[in-house]
């Protein structure tokens, strides 16, 4: 029992400081790496373990890299995950935990970078569920999102070069547990179907 109610403290506390980090600082052209995003990715952690039996310690050190792994984007857009490995650092030492499981916090955290290339499962499974909205019927609303925040920080970009970039992205992306490869591969080609209906349908409003 006390090893659960230590989990549950240390995942609360995250958490808590987690959602009034984003509250606080988050800017405003931040549209999609919300914490709303963030909420999904540590769901979609749980989901995957769940599916391949990952194990109580784990999936503890996979929640708490899945709150922390946007965290930076409140500082800086660009190499935004080391950043949230610094803040995740920091306050897990205050919070006293072990050195050993901030270590794998930091390296889950860092697997995130695109292009992803995690090295071992627990790394597989936070880029798996950091990219789980591939595969999501709500995909396309927060597509819309990624192209504000995107356009906000460099340049406005054409639906048709979105489109073509999105597709391309899609198409080179690949799940790397199990349950990606079996799951949510089949239903992010439904997202790659739609990617193509609407490169199709502005290809004939230029004709």
């Amino acid at each position: 029992m006390e090893r659960a109610a230590g989990n549950t403290h240390i995942l609360i506390r995250t958490r808590e400081f987690v959602e009034d980090l984003y509250d606080l600082q988050l800017p405003g052209s931040i549209r999609f790496h919300t914490i709303e995003h963030t909420r999904q990715v540590v769901k979609a952690v749980n989901i995957i373990c769940v599916a391949q039996g990952v194990g109580f310690e784990d999936r503890e050190i996979l929640q708490i890299a899945g709150w922390f792994h946007d965290t930076g984007f409140i500082h800086n857009y660009q190499n935004h995950e080391q950043m949230s490995i610094e803040i995740a650092q920091h306050c897990l030492r205050a919070w006293n935990y072990p050195e050993e499981k901030i270590r794998k916090v930091s390296a889950c955290i860092r697997a995130t970078r695109i292009p992803q290339n995690p090295e071992n499962e627990l790394e597989k499974i936070i880029c798996d569920a950091d990219m789980y909205h591939l595969s999501d019927e709500n995909y396309w609303h927060v597509n819309l999102k990624l192209k504000e925040e995107i356009s906000s920080q460099k340049e406005y970009i054409p639906d048709s070069k979105w489109y073509l970039n999105n597709l391309s992205f899609l198409i080179n992306h690949s799940y790397f547990t199990e349950y990606g490869k079996q799951v949510l591969e089949d239903l992010k080609q439904k997202n790659i179907d739609l990617n193509i209906q609407k490169l199709e349908k502005l290809i004939h409003l230029y004709e």
